[in-house]
């Protein structure tokens, strides 16, 4: 009799274990979230974030983290032994476009000069919602002061747009934007000034990216002058022009010839030039904005 209770037992207690359900697994977001606030929660100021991700370390060492509340998107930076820099608490969403809305980085960011020059997207929370804007936020973070500045735009939520060269330029940045595989397909560039105060879009970009070294006379326009020839490219009119060498010369080829350009002056609209063909020296004085051939001789 004892035998049958025992085994009776034994089947009750395999019915009752086969009817626990399989615990829910937490989202890899929830599960980073509840990682970093382990790690950085102590020390963060800020109450109520929504969500914790990793960014990167900057070139200090430290840890940079972005987060967000309900309506704000969250940035701090820790040290090595995970005490608080800095944090950042911004609106992103100025025109309030948004019910519930949701800010997430971009997994690129670009180091120009003392700043990490990065996107954040918000949109709504929902994939269901019929809204159709994303706010599209180009963020500055300084590596020295954990400052960060940002201007925001508002663009189709099927727009795939992505910074794909930031480099310094005459008191700002200069960025070029690739848009080929969103929805309007257009690249484009834009200068943002070093407190991101002003920030200006050409339809257009420069066949060749603007190396280090150019000289960009005005933040629309740059001028390239290397061994055997000088280029220009305006962004207010997206034209460029070129001259080789042996254009000033009325030569069209020279073979085993030693040219050089040098860059001797610019002002008010104009640039000279000093020119050499095998020892031959001349003054070459050209529109830098339009390329026209002011003098040469």
């Amino acid at each position: 009799m004892a035998r049958m209770v025992f085994i009776f037992l034994l089947f009750g207690l395999a019915v009752s274990c086969s009817t626990i359900p399989d615990p829910i697994p937490e989202s890899p977001e929830q599960l980073e979230t509840d990682s970093l606030m382990a790690i950085y929660g102590k020390s963060i100021v800020t109450p109520n974030l929504n969500f914790l991700k990793y960014f990167q370390l900057d070139k200090n060492g430290n840890t940079l983290v972005y987060g967000g509340t309900s309506d704000r998107f969250w940035f701090g930076a820790f040290r090595p032994d995970r005490s608080l820099i800095k944090e950042n608490l911004v609106q992103l969403d100025l025109e309030k476009r948004f019910e519930q809305p949701v800010s997430k980085s971009s997994a690129i960011s670009q180091r120009v000069l003392d700043k990490l020059i990065f996107e954040v997207f918000t949109h709504e929370q929902s994939e269901k919602s019929p809204n159709t804007s994303l706010a599209r936020s180009i963020m500055g973070l300084s590596e020295s002061t954990y400052e960060i500045n940002y201007i925001t735009d508002y663009i189709h939520r099927d727009d795939y747009i992505y910074i794909e060269l930031a480099r310094p330029w005459k008191g700002g940045y200069l960025l070029e934007i690739n848009g080929s595989l969103g929805r309007s397909g257009k690249n484009y560039t834009q200068y943002i000034s070093t407190d991101f105060s002003v920030s200006q879009k050409w339809d257009c970009r420069s066949p060749l990216s603007p190396r280090i070294g150019v000289y960009y006379f005005e933040k629309d326009l740059f001028v390239d002058v290397v061994q055997n020839g000088v280029w220009g490219f305006n962004y207010s009119t997206c034209s460029r022009w070129e001259y080789n060498t042996l254009d000033f010369f009325g030569k069209e080829t020279c073979p085993g010839c030693n040219t050089s350009i040098k860059l001797k002056s610019q002002q008010e609209g104009i640039c000279t030039l000093e020119v050499s063909l095998n020892g031959e020296i001349r003054t070459v004085v050209i529109d830098y904005r339009t390329g026209a051939l002011v003098s040469n001789g």
